[in-house]
């Protein structure tokens, strides 16, 4: 299962990719903390998956979202932020995106949620 990861913290990012690398048949095909060049990286990579933080540098996850979900197949996507709580839940569910995880205490039920898709059960809360 080939992953992108959308996060602008690099200690973040790094743990993510650590994480996902150590799973067998996952592969981390692309690390952006920047919005244009995530969305030029999911484009180019085609991933099954991102990971996606909604703050980043030149934009936001939201206008990532709004590049990508066009795509033919369409990654599954999970938005992630540490203010899970904040005034973006509005916007995100006109959007149809169900719900975000908090970074902070719900990683591991994301790369469980990974882990479900790879072997081909339906996680639970995806857009």
């Amino acid at each position: 299962m080939k992953v992108f990861i959308v996060e602008d913290s690099v200690l973040m990012r790094d743990r993510l990719c650590s994480l996902l690398s150590q799973k067998e048949g996952m592969v981390v095909v692309g690390a952006e903390g920047d919005a244009f060049r995530a969305i030029e990286g999911i484009r180019k990579t085609r991933p099954d998956v991102v990971l996606m933080d909604l703050f980043l540098e030149n934009g936001t996850g939201i206008d990532v979202f709004n590049n990508i979900r066009c795509l033919e197949p369409c990654p599954r996507i999970f938005l992630m932020t540490a203010h899970p709580h904040g005034d973006h839940s509005g916007v995100l569910r006109g959007l149809g995106v169900g719900r975000i995880y908090n970074k902070t205490s719900e990683l591991p039920t994301v790369i469980q949620m990974v882990e479900n898709l790879q072997t081909g059960r339906e996680p639970d809360g995806l857009p």
